[in-house]
Order: structure tokens, then C-alpha cells, then sequence
């Protein structure tokens, strides 16, 4: 059984609308740093590129010693080739 009767809040103070606006000057300051480091790649099919390889040991390199070469392009997903060239 409910005992409390019920209650109406107060209305916004003027604390509250500071920090609203302050927020969204904030959320708006982090999108442009963030627009301005990320851009989209310019691969094109043709262009060369290094291969991130698994590595199994220390001393294996990161990339294959073997360039590849972007095959197609869908969205931000990048499919490539590697054709070893003699």
C-alpha cells in the first residue's frame, strides 16, 4: 500500500539551462576535433598498398614484404589483391 502522497517538481532552476547550454558547446567542440582528424580515404583500385600481416613470432615484420593492390572499394571497406610480381 502506497503511503506518500505525490509531489510535483520544481520548475528547471537557472543552474540547469547553464548546464544544458554548456554541454551542448561542449558536444559541439568534441565533433569538430573529431570531424577534423577523421577523413576518408583515398584509396582507388590500382593504388599500392602494405599488407598487415598475423604475426607468429617477435621478429617477423609487420607487413608483408609483398605490396598489395586495392582491387574494389565499398564503402569503407577496402578489397585487395596480392600478386606476386616477377
Amino acid at each position: 500500500m502506497k503511503t506518500k502522497l505525490p509531489q510535483f517538481s520544481a520548475p528547471p532552476s537557472r543552474n540547469r539551462k547553464y548546464v544544458e547550454e554548456r554541454d551542448t558547446k561542449v558536444k559541439q567542440k568534441n565533433k569538430y576535433y573529431a570531424d577534423k582528424r577523421n577523413k576518408a580515404s583515398a584509396l582507388r583500385p590500382g593504388d599500392k598498398v602494405l599488407v598487415k600481416q598475423q604475426v607468429r613470432n617477435k621478429l617477423d615484420t609487420p607487413f608483408s614484404p609483398v605490396p598489395g593492390s586495392v582491387v574494389s572499394r565499398k564503402g569503407s571497406m577496402v578489397r585487395f589483391d596480392i600478386r606476386i610480381e616477377s
